[in-house]
């Protein structure tokens, strides 16, 4: 047997102390008692005095203070180490917050699709970590790995095309975050979807793909967008559309 927290167990030195403190109480009590025997009336009334059930209640008292301080200091028995294999995988989601990504050949956006989609895939994940990546004209890990699903759907909910000041598609950037978002040590099990509209500006995409497959990172790729494209919309600091004319990208 071992214990979380040793030092609770300096508080034993209490117990002894308690019943010292008890029997001297008892010892006093009774001496007093003597004391007024020659009172008839006295003796009267303290014929009703159980001393068993006296020592009873010291009994549980001392017994209580004792396991009180026995279960703070946090006993634990039988513990071994035992390998465990690992079944789930690590999923990096790279999301494209680019203002291209406002555009609505895919309704309503193809932001809020791929919101949408994401957290679908989400939601089937058990016992997998998930974390996600957000980029434009550069990466940043908007939710690190982890099993709590909530926590991940939420912060991806966050995620518009105002989060990131940087314009442009930093493809390339966003993989190399998600590659280092991963722990080291482990070679397998690891997967990045990336979700882009597809236009890149000069951040050489390949390359880090390479860079991945060398630490075992496998990149699903998922294009969001009719091939006939769609105007851009600008959006004020609302994300409220502009209907001024000329308020609108092409």
């Amino acid at each position: 047997m071992h214990f979380s927290y040793p030092i609770f167990l300096y508080a034993l030195l209490l117990v002894p102390l308690a019943v010292i403190f008890f029997i001297y109480t008892e010892r006093k009590k009774a001496a007093d008692i003597l004391k007024l025997a020659v009172n008839s009336a006295f003796s009267r009334l303290s014929a009703n005095i159980n001393p068993r059930k006296r020592i009873f209640r010291i009994i549980l008292l001392v017994s209580t203070l004792f396991f009180f301080i026995l279960t703070a200091s946090g006993p634990e028995i039988g513990g071994k180490l035992v390998e465990v294999k690992r079944s789930g995988i690590d999923l990096i989601i790279a999301v494209d917050c680019s203002s291209s990504m406002d555009a609505a050949d895919i309704q309503p956006s193809r932001m809020i699709k791929a919101k949408d989609s994401l957290s679908s895939i989400i939601n089937k994940m058990q016992g997998d970590r998930v974390g996600i990546v957000a980029f434009a004209g550069v990466a940043f890990v908007q939710c690190p790995l982890t099993l709590d699903y909530s926590a991940a759907k939420m912060l991806l909910d966050l995620l518009d095309t105002r989060l990131i000041s940087k314009p442009g598609t930093a493809i390339g950037e966003a993989i190399k975050v998600g590659i280092k978002s991963f722990p080291e040590k482990e070679r397998k099990h690891k997967a990045m979807i990336l979700l882009t509209d597809g236009e890149d500006h000069n951040s050489d995409p390949l390359e880090a793909a390479k860079e991945a497959r060398k630490e075992g990172v496998r990149i699903y790729t998922v294009g969001i967008g009719k091939p006939e494209g769609d105007p851009i919309p600008l959006l004020d600091a609302n994300g409220k559309l502009k209907r001024a004319d000329g308020n609108v990208k092409t």
